[in-house]
């Protein structure tokens, strides 16, 4: 498995390095979680899943990254962070660019 990741997602050179191979396509992530980690949050240096995933796929070539985030899940609905309607919504517009 390492190995088809490898052949089709990046290529190395002794001259070059790690060059992706993933070039002009976009990209769309969709994640939800129970914390809340958004912008204004005081919580933003903790959001290690959209930083993760942003650092592996710009390493194998995408660089047109969308993040469809629904936050703070796991509170009562009076406190919840953005609307699963709101994310639908949202991924139907990143959806028409691709």
């Amino acid at each position: 498995m390492a190995r088809l990741l490898y052949i089709y997602t990046f290529s190395f050179s002794p001259d070059e390095g790690c060059e992706g191979l993933v070039n002009g396509k976009p990209v769309a992530a969709v994640s939800s979680r129970a914390g809340a980690y958004g912008t204004d949050s005081g919580m933003e240096n903790y959001d290690l899943q959209r930083t993760y995933l942003e650092t592996v796929l710009s390493f194998i070539g995408f660089n047109d990254f969308q993040s469809i985030v629904i936050d703070h899940t796991l509170g009562p609905v009076e406190v919840k962070g953005e609307n699963p309607a709101d994310a639908g919504e949202m991924a139907q517009k990143i959806a028409a660019d691709f």
